[in-house]
């Protein structure tokens, strides 16, 4: 349950940093941030059950948080990109 709370709060972080400036690498890192342990905390909740379907999902949160840096580097690969684009016009 802790890791849910701090995905919560990493992810109202990202929501205001969004808010406050577009362009930050720090929006990025709170939005890999609040995957991850989002994450984290539900396969802690699936890790004590003894379902197959639970066992599935946990794999399934297992590769999201994996690949949550690969999303969180591609928000902030578009921003660079058009803030590049907008430099050059």
């Amino acid at each position: 349950m802790f890791a849910l709370g701090l995905a919560l709060a990493a992810f109202v972080a990202f929501v205001a940093g969004v808010a406050h400036d577009l362009r930050s690498f720090s929006n990025a890192v709170f939005l890999g941030l609040a995957l991850a342990l989002g994450a984290l905390g539900v396969a802690e909740r699936l890790a004590g059950t003894h379902d197959r379907t639970a066992h599935l999902l946990l794999l399934a949160l297992v590769l999201l948080a994996a690949a949550g840096p690969f999303f969180a580097a591609l928000y902030r690969s578009e921003e660079h990109t058009s803030e590049l684009q907008s430099h050059h016009d």
